[in-house]
């Protein structure tokens, strides 16, 4: 299919979508409308599920979610301060936020606490899907 819109699963018997997609093949005389019914000739019992773009960075990596964090550390006065300093010499580079992320997470990359927080958003982007039935889809 076009552009991998459609992604199939191992048996074939779910069609994930964009939720663009899925709106649009309810649409008579669209391109989509056109190929879901290619796929629905092909594979009969075949359901279409939206699925959601997965996010990047759930954790978002702000200053103020950063100069958080490193206050709750156990050696945080020391930490604020290389943490000023990086901020201040972030400022010659191109990307400052990309500059003080990087020494973020290689600063904070063996801290368990991270790991912790990065794995609790990380469990929270698991793609949701929505079953849309085969009729629905084409009324």
């Amino acid at each position: 299919m076009a552009n991998r819109r459609i992604t199939f699963s191992e048996d074939y018997k779910k069609a994930y979508v964009t939720k663009t997609f899925a709106t649009k093949a309810r649409t008579y005389g669209t391109f989509e409308f056109k190929e879901w019914r290619e796929v629905t000739a092909q594979f009969k019992d075949i359901k279409m599920e939206i699925r959601k773009p997965k996010r990047q960075n759930a954790f978002k990596l702000t200053y103020e979610n950063m100069e958080t964090f490193i206050k709750s550390q156990p050696d945080s006065e020391k930490l604020i301060k290389e943490f000023e300093t990086v901020k201040a010499s972030s400022k010659l580079t191109r990307s400052p936020i990309s500059y003080v992320k990087r020494w973020f997470e290689q600063t904070f990359k063996d801290n368990e606490d991270y790991k912790a927080l990065k794995n609790i958003d990380n469990d929270d982007q698991e793609t949701d899907t929505q079953e849309i039935t085969e009729e629905k889809a084409s009324a």
